[in-house]
């Protein structure tokens, strides 16, 4: 497999812009991990699910917990494609149970190895993950023995010129609160990942 490079910091401090240096400079593949969360979950439900939450999904939104409900059943996050729930519960701002990541993570090395096979790129740039210390210990289990990930890159940048490049962006919900909320999290959640 193909080396893997990761590349973390707070939402706004540039990581979008240095991966698209770096992939041209270095003949990286980019994969963001937030785009893939979102068509592999715009992916799975595709035709399984009501049009509405596929219509969510595609639009960036959060999916209201009665239509999983209706669509999978009370116990939905057992039932539901690994990335939906991931992506109900990033929207949702909640945490995500442990075994969830690890049953994502499988399909994430899946990914990289069809990558690796198919791609004439030096490494691939994970963008923006692991995010959570749950993340973190999935994709250390999943990629334990490959030795992944090779190197990881932390970019800081000042809250004032992070919430400025955040807005800046015009993505549908990107204003100064959800920067806060989205900032707030890295905060707690990030130092572990960063140590580990």
């Amino acid at each position: 497999m193909l080396p893997i490079m990761l590349l973390l910091g707070p939402c706004g401090c540039g990581k979008g812009t240095l991966a698209t240096r770096l992939i041209i400079t270095y003949n990286l593949h980019h994969l963001s991990a937030g785009d893939w969360l979102r068509s592999q979950a715009q992916a799975l439900i595709l035709g399984i699910t009501e049009d509405r939450i596929n219509e969510h999904v595609s639009q960036n939104l959060q999916i209201p917990d009665t239509w999983l409900t209706q669509a999978y059943g009370s116990d939905w996050q057992e039932h539901a494609p690994p990335a939906l729930v991931l992506y109900v519960c990033s929207k949702a701002n909640v945490s995500t149970p442990s075994s969830m990541w690890i049953r994502a993570m499988a399909v994430l090395k899946r990914e990289c190895e069809i990558i690796s096979a198919s791609s004439k790129a030096k490494a691939i740039l994970l963008v923006n993950f692991p995010k959570t210390i749950a993340q973190s210990n999935a994709l250390d289990r999943c990629f334990r023995q490959a030795n992944l990930p090779n190197l990881a890159v932390l970019l800081t940048c000042p809250a004032d010129i992070n919430l400025e490049r955040f807005v800046s962006r015009s993505r549908g919900n990107n204003d100064a609160k959800t920067f806060e909320r989205r900032l707030k999290r890295f905060d707690e959640e990030s130092p572990a990942v960063i140590e580990k």
